[in-house]
């Protein structure tokens, strides 16, 4: 679910939230934590 959608409906807990994403990444170690962006061509 995307934080953004959740964030302008409810009270989220970042710090939770925070944990959670890193927790993630760590199990699935697909990419390093934390994520960068990169503009595309067609940005």
């Amino acid at each position: 679910m995307d934080l953004q959608v959740i964030v302008t409906h409810a009270e989220v807990d970042r710090l939770l939230a925070k944990k959670t994403c890193e927790r993630l990444f760590a199990y699935r170690q697909l990419q390093p934590w934390s994520p960068t962006t990169k503009k595309g061509i067609d940005w």
